[in-house]
């Protein structure tokens, strides 16, 4: 099978030498895009598409026609350009095409314009100025160019709906006296509906507000049966999220993100974390033009298409699954995938825009665009899953060779055992370190990191009931980060191949991920699905490798829960630095203000009475930990989640065993005064 759905949400890939969805083929429209940000597709067949540099571009017969028919003169700094595009309803009468765009002067600021198509050509003397947002240059914001937004739709109601980014500001994204993190709805003529939610409360074009606490809004879509509009909203460090969007709601940044059970925030329709994908691109509804003759399968009518920036996929939202909604693959490994619509013919269009933001290392032309058809009529529009994906092709990948050999990787390894292992009920692990000769680990004095040599080895054999899984190598460099992968055993034990694309698994029962190759893997390990633990704090002192550390002696060590004659805050703040502190530490990808390291004095770990920024799952007074109520502590019901919750803390482990601290972290809360 192709896709799997999985607990968490998101498009699980199996491998596959295809890298779209059986029944469907992609191929290449047109290349020579620069920063492509936006598409929008004639009636006629010719496809308009936006460049964040201001060259609003047509495609015709397969052609990227020269010149562009209209160039604005647009401030593309970062996240800002032309960033948006909309056509009038009922187009080509009138004729009439709605951008949202950066203007220069008299500093960067959102504009809402129409302008008018003749031939090929967007008459620059025909734009209507609709709208216009703040001032950049007054927002003090800490990435100026951050965060723009620049969804664009016209609704069923004939109004013209934007969003707009917080622009790194973040708390603008909750007040009315500001356009920042908003959904905006104004009329096609540029005024403002007075049935407007916030219309009585503001004034001026604040009264323009139509939804709030939003971040980085960057589509938006209307549904073609039911006027749902859905807007894509890219996450902080922790959740991507598509928002239905509705008339007065609040969907809660700069205070919650993701799903988080609040009353006063609206959750999110679907929303996934870093296992499935960092950036959300955009998104469209596939419906057919009548008369298509490349249409999608019937079931495909109405579906919510969109895809991750930064992990390169394409996936549908299945809006039946339960309990929640899912995401399914159509298609994978695509070149910083960013728009897509439908094609006059029926075709999926997509732009793959394969560079990053306007920096000092943008090129021109790199982009390309992208059409997905069926192959043949009448095969099914979803190949049936299979809960054993197929062995990964035997290809290189960079540095790492096809197939796994202790002779290639192990000769010289000095075994390494742990105080305190990561909570993963019925896994084993055998750890080993290869330390180019003449080299030692320098270790950290407080035991949170080693200084590397390159070249080092970490090699982490992973097993479950009695065979292995997965080795993860982690290849050091001069400075991190460091090359990463995982060789996948097969089911006798006897071979491991390399994993080159992501794989969606099971192993001992257990749904489980094989990561691809990485260039950019750090300590301690965020990426799922790479297993490596290797810090001084946590180093079993009677370990082989102790005698190839250098530094200063270390002032803390982790202790394990087992532990006969330490004390219960010793044994739990080891248990969750180890199993929490990748994430929960000033500049990890949790959200709150929680630092679960050890490391840390319990008076500044925002533990005891620490605040919540994720949400009180509707439990009045809750805290991180409130002394003496371990049911009002976060932290214990958060571990008590079941498995496929996603508020289940760790969030790694599938298993259904009771984590072996909850009994031990209980007692200490309710001692507490």
């Amino acid at each position: 099978a192709f896709g799997l759905a999985i607990a968490t949400a998101g498009p699980a890939i199996a491998q596959s030498t295809n890298d779209t969805l059986p029944g469907f083929t992609r191929s290449r429209v047109c290349d020579g895009l620069t920063g492509a940000t936006a598409l929008v597709s004639l009636p006629d067949g010719r496809i308009l598409i936006a460049e964040q540099t201001g060259a609003l571009r047509l495609v015709k017969d397969g052609r990227l026609l020269e010149p562009p028919a209209i160039t604005l003169p647009t401030d593309s700094t970062w996240e800002r350009g032309v960033l948006g595009l909309a056509l009038a309803p009922g187009f080509p009468q009138p004729p009439h095409v709605y951008v949202h765009w950066t203007v220069v002067q008299p500093g960067p600021h959102t504009r809402l314009s129409r302008f008018t198509l003749t031939g090929d050509t967007l008459d620059p003397s025909s734009e209507q100025v609709l709208f216009e947002g703040d001032n950049q240059n007054d927002l003090r914001a800490p990435v100026p160019a951050g965060h723009q937004g620049g969804g664009i739709a016209i609704g069923p109601d004939g109004c013209l709906y934007a969003s707009i980014g917080e622009m790194t500001t973040q708390q603008p994204s909750q007040r009315l006296d500001s356009l920042l993190g908003k959904v905006v709805r104004i009329r096609l003529d540029g005024t403002i509906p007075e049935d407007n939610p916030y219309f009585a409360q503001t004034s001026g074009k604040f009264r323009a507000i139509w939804a709030i606490g939003l971040r980085n809004p960057f589509s938006l879509a209307f549904h073609p049966k039911d006027g749902r509009l859905f807007a894509n909203d890219i996450g902080q460090a922790s959740y991507e999220e598509v928002n239905e969007i509705v008339a007065g709601a609040n969907y809660g940044w700069p205070d919650a993100e993701g799903r988080v059970e609040m009353p006063k925030f609206r959750d999110p329709l679907i929303d996934y974390d870093r296992k499935i994908g960092a950036s959300l691109g955009g998104g469209c509804f596939y419906k057919a033009p009548a008369g298509a003759t490349h249409a999608f399968p019937a079931e495909w009518e109405g579906r919510y298409v969109l895809m991750d920036f930064m992990a390169g996929w394409l996936a549908w939202i299945d809006e039946t699954a339960k309990p929640r909604p899912q995401l399914k693959l159509l298609a994978r490994n695509l070149a910083k995938p960013i728009a897509a619509t439908v094609g006059a013919d029926g075709a999926l269009l997509v732009l793959e825009r394969n560079t990053w933001l306007k920096d000092e290392k943008f090129k021109p032309g790199q982009g390309w665009l992208t059409r997905i058809a069926p192959s043949a009529p009448g095969p099914p529009a979803i190949a049936s899953p299979s809960p054993s994906p197929a062995p990964p092709a035997e290809t290189a990948s960079g540095p790492w060779p096809a197939r796994w050999s202790a002779g290639d990787f192990e000769r010289g390894g000095v075994a390494y055992l742990l105080s305190v292992d990561p909570w993963r009920p019925g896994m084993t692990f055998d750890r080993r370190v290869v330390v180019p000769a003449g080299q030692k680990l320098t270790a950290s004095p407080d035991g949170e990191g080693f200084d590397l040599p390159a070249g080092l080895l970490v090699i982490t054999h992973a097993s479950a009931g009695g065979r292995r899984v997965q080795t993860t190598l982690v290849r050091a460099q001069a400075k991190p980060p460091h090359q990463a992968a995982v060789y996948r055993w097969q089911d006798d034990g006897r071979d491991a191949t390399l994993v080159t694309a992501a794989i969606a698994a099971t192993a001992n029962g257990l749904p489980w991920i094989f990561p691809e190759p990485t260039d950019q893997f750090t300590l301690p390990a965020v990426l799922p699905g790479f297993d490596c633990e290797l810090r001084p704090a946590n180093l079993n002192p009677t370990s082989p490798l102790a005698a190839q550390i250098s530094g200063a002696p270390l002032r803390n060590r982790l202790i394990a829960l087992d532990h006969p004659k330490a004390n219960a805050e010793e044994k739990i703040r080891s248990f969750l630095d180890v199993n929490c502190s990748a994430c929960h530490r000033p500049g990890g990808i949790g959200r709150g203000l929680y630092d679960a390291r050890a490391t840390t004095p319990l008076a500044r770990q925002q533990l005891i009475n620490g605040p919540l920024l994720s949400g009180d799952l509707g439990v009045l007074g809750a805290k991180v930990v409130v002394p003496g109520q371990p049911d009002k502590s976060m932290l214990v019901i958060r571990l008590k989640k079941p498995p496929g919750d996603r508020m289940r803390m760790p969030p790694g482990c599938a298993s259904p065993a009771t984590p072996p601290v909850l009994p031990v972290l209980e007692a200490w809360i309710r001692q507490m005064k």
